[in-house]
């Protein structure tokens, strides 16, 4: 059973270490101050930036983007309208449009409410749906769907071969496990990953940007209102890697019961004058990245080295690489979640980049701004070329350890 009180007992013998052994287990401590208006520059964390601008076409408009994925060389996408209306998208490396799959219906190949969607290892396309699970080729042809008596997909991940990482609702109806493994046929073989029964309205009740996370041959788990990220293993054990800390900040682990619902937790963290709540992570080499927000859904960034030890914080982004000067205050929804191997992949609206565009423009001497040309001439074109109202940009983050 996975307990808040076992972390903070692990917490009240850290002292001033970041670290501490508990027989075979080890947990690191990762403290983030939540500080609205705390600046993090750009070259403190970044090596480097490619922007890329997902064409815009009357059959690829987007209104958010929930998931992005990189693989052979292209870009798929989950979008939608709100967080309703599912809609997979696929550009290649460069933002080209290349291929739709919109089936909503309930029809053979049509969807109710798509969640999430996964390649595996044929590059075939599962779209995980209310009461099915949808296979399409790369090419949007429809193969095959079967049906599932399961409650609502939240997640899904590949796992070992042939075999998917389920992170769905209803825990109570399987004995408070979180987690299931489906096989290649779409049947649900073992459920894992069990919680207390007054955790369980907490995953029931809402959402991270993403619970779960794969790096390499390893793979991440931490449910909502949970300060612990988890590390499981190929034969289904689960171990936690690192406790996010956000000192006094902390929400409380006993404050919930198993019968709230999103009305019960709404007015129990009203009594709190803030508080932080991990909204995102994701693991690199490197680095541990944590996107939170507060009571008021301010988003703050962190990064973790796990050479150093060092963490970096902040709730805006200052530009002292590119747009000089030009500052994003993060919501909570501008968190970046997704990540191919080093890199994040950062959707952000079009506006984001022409203010800083047209504002360091505007600053700038006409030399200054000819020499930004000559170093950056990509950048320069593509926001020459971008309107307000374009499909989102997504930025590749290269990261650089701290």
């Amino acid at each position: 059973m996975h307990k808040f009180i076992t972390v903070i007992f692990i917490l009240s013998v850290l002292s001033s270490c970041t670290k501490k052994e508990t027989g075979s287990i080890r947990v690191e401590r990762i403290p983030i101050a939540i500080k609205k208006g705390e600046n993090l520059r750009l070259s403190k964390f970044v090596d480097s930036i490619q922007i890329i601008p997902l064409e815009t076409t009357s059959d690829c408009l987007i209104g958010e983007v929930n998931r992005v994925v990189y693989k052979n060389n292209h870009y798929y996408l989950r979008a939608t309208r709100g967080m309703q209306s599912g809609r997979l998208l696929v550009f290649d490396s460069n933002g080209t449009f290349v291929l739709k799959i919109h089936n909503e219906g309930g029809g053979p190949g049509g969807w109710i409410n798509m969640k999430d969607f996964v390649l595996n290892q044929n590059s075939e396309i599962k779209i995980m749906s209310l009461g099915k699970v949808i296979t399409y080729d790369t090419e949007g042809h429809f193969l095959r769907e079967n049906k599932i008596d399961i409650p609502l997909t939240k997640e899904i991940l590949p796992y070992i071969k042939d075999k998917y990482l389920v992170y769905r609702r209803g825990a109570p109806s399987r004995d408070y496990n979180l987690l299931s493994i489906m096989n290649e046929k779409d049947q649900f073989e073992e459920n894992f990953f069990q919680i207390e029964k007054d955790d369980v309205c907490k995953s029931e009740t809402t959402f991270n940007f993403n619970s779960l996370f794969s790096f390499n041959d390893s793979i991440y788990f931490s449910y909502p209102y949970c300060d612990t990220i988890y590390q499981i293993s190929n034969s289904l054990k689960e171990k936690p890697i690192y406790y996010i800390d956000y000192g006094s900040k902390r929400i409380p682990g006993k404050i919930f019961v198993e019968s709230d619902g999103v009305k019960e937790i709404d007015k129990k963290l009203e009594r709190y004058s803030d508080f932080g709540k991990a909204a995102a992570f994701g693991i690199t080499e490197d680095l541990v990245y944590i996107g939170s927000r507060d009571k008021v859904y301010n988003g703050y960034f962190s990064l973790y080295s796990k050479k150093t030890k060092q963490v970096l914080t902040g709730q805006r982004i200052v530009d002292d690489m590119y747009f000089v000067g030009n500052t994003i205050s993060m919501k909570s929804k501008h968190l970046p979640y997704n990540f191919d191997g080093n890199d994040i992949l950062w959707q952000v609206d079009p506006s984001y980049i022409l203010d800083g565009f047209h504002g360091y423009k505007a600053k700038v001497s006409q030399e200054e701004w000819e020499k930004f040309c000559q170093k950056y001439p990509r950048l320069v074109k593509i926001c020459s070329q971008m309107k307000e109202d374009d499909n989102p940009v997504i930025l590749r983050v290269t990261l650089k350890d701290i």
